[in-house]
């Protein structure tokens, strides 16, 4: 596979932010182009390094279902920090910074083996860390959340029509095959929050620029995109990260939208109370008027 890569920002910092996006089979142009608020002022202070994971973005190379697992993807990200050492030298810090599914392959990064000595910091930004119980966390949030914006008076039909269609979880038995169901319903609380003005966003980069420049090709990405995240997420269903994520020691840093429904702040309290890291060195951020695209 040939996966694109794009450093910019302060390399002469010597520490460089790894971004792992969102997916399986998101593309890191994003982050790069249209979430400039975002990627612009850390790379005044680090370099950023984008790339785009196997199978996904404008990576290219055969779509071999062998490798199309989060296995492989751990051993792409291995292989990209040994890349960087050897561009910039082995006195550089490298730290992760993943963004929805992204916090997912940065988990099992890190869980394996001594991989977490190869970095300084970990940052998770808006991550699912367990497929199974994000149904459930999902769920109880919008149950939640709908309850409050009914209790406000807000598009208090609209509302009520997403707890209607709740009605027919039960959080217990909830399961993986229900997810589809369940992400239209999230789509839907997200378009009611944009509509209700509780969250907004702070997207100011081209868009021209993120579909067309840079070396991002459009229809390579859409041929990547539904292998990508059928088989790959799939692999990632039967793993369980939490029951690992005592190995990790590393300084770690949560942000959360105040109103993610897709990857509830529950799944941050999940992920924070099971690392081993020491209190003083982890911490959960939560972003006002914000939801799952916390930048």
């Amino acid at each position: 596979a040939e996966m694109p890569v794009v450093v910019e920002g302060n390399a002469s910092s010597k520490t460089f932010v790894i971004l792992l996006h969102g997916g399986p089979g998101g593309n890191s142009v994003f982050y790069n182009r249209n979430a400039v608020e975002f990627s612009d002022r850390i790379e005044e202070e680090f370099a950023m390094v984008y790339y785009d994971q196997r199978a996904s973005g404008s990576a290219r190379g055969n779509l071999d279902d062998r490798t199309l697992n989060v296995a492989q993807l751990v051993e792409d990200l291995e292989k990209l920090i040994d890349l960087l050492h050897f561009r910039y030298g082995d006195d550089i810090k490298i730290a992760l910074a993943g963004n929805s599914w992204g916090g997912f392959l940065g988990f099992a990064f890190l869980v394996k083996d001594n991989n977490q000595d190869k970095v300084s910091a970990w940052i998770e930004i808006d991550g699912i860390n367990d497929y199974e119980l994000n149904n459930k966390f999902a769920i109880e949030a919008m149950r939640a959340l709908a309850d409050k914006m009914i209790a406000q008076n807000v598009l208090v039909d609209k509302w009520e029509n997403v707890k209607e269609r709740l009605a027919v979880f039960n959080t217990a038995t909830v399961q993986l095959s229900d997810r589809s169901v369940i992400y239209n319903i999230i789509d839907r609380a997200e378009f009611l929050l944009r509509l209700g003005g509780q969250v907004g966003y702070n997207i100011s980069g081209s868009q021209f620029d993120a579909s067309f420049n840079d070396n991002f090709h459009l229809f390579t990405k859409l041929g990547n995109k539904f292998p990508s995240f059928n088989k790959i997420q799939k692999d990632a269903f039967t793993i369980k990260l939490i029951p690992q994520l005592s190995k990790l020691t590393l300084p770690t840093l949560f942000i959360w939208g105040e109103y993610d429904v897709r990857d509830p702040i529950a799944e941050a309290q999940l992920a924070y109370d099971n690392i081993s890291t020491p209190e003083a060195e982890k911490e959960i951020v939560i972003l006002e008027n914000s939801d799952h695209y916390a930048f």
